[in-house]
């Protein structure tokens, strides 16, 4: 019930932002990106300049690096590693291998001790996700994010209609 809550919270947070739904949805989808980064801890601070140099949202930038969080973090960062081992020639671990060894992850000299045979997909899977996940945020909320600007706009429209013209 907690993990709903917050979802929610950052949803309502992310509809708040006064901003255009290209620079909210930019700045969500950086945010994302730099949340595949195999690097927890430090992605905020990876999301932050690249959306000050492409004039995405901040606050934007930081909910969007929220999806990986301790919940969340493993089974992302599994997806990540066996894409990166298709796109190498390390083996793969099954999940509760994989688990036991990044469970603990507590900051990021724990995740540079991992060793190569998991960093190294990881980093590769990671990459490739950000490049595909990242796009397809920004697309998916720009066109979320300029239908509720839209419906609102009416909806503000009708409001003004009936205050005005009351008899219609």
């Amino acid at each position: 019930m907690k993990l709903f809550r917050a979802v929610r919270l950052k949803y309502l947070q992310l509809l708040r932002i006064k901003d255009t739904p290209h620079r909210v949805a930019l700045g969500l989808a950086t945010g994302i990106a730099a949340g595949c980064l195999p690097c927890m801890g430090v992605q905020s601070l990876l999301a932050l300049p690249v959306a000050f140099m492409i004039r995405a949202n901040k606050i934007a930038s930081l909910i969007g690096v929220w999806w990986t969080n301790p919940i969340t973090f493993i089974p992302i960062y599994y997806s990540e590693y066996v894409i990166g081992t298709m796109f190498s020639d390390y083996s793969v671990l099954n999940y509760s291998e994989f688990y036991q060894k990044t469970s603990q992850l507590r900051n990021l000299e724990d995740v540079t001790n991992l060793g190569l045979e998991i960093l190294m997909p990881m980093t590769i899977g990671s990459l490739i996700a950000a490049a595909v996940i990242g796009p397809l945020a920004f697309l998916f909320f720009r066109d979320l994010l300029e239908k509720r600007r839209d419906r609102r706009l009416r909806k503000r429209k009708m409001n003004a209609k009936f205050k005005t013209n009351p008899a219609e």
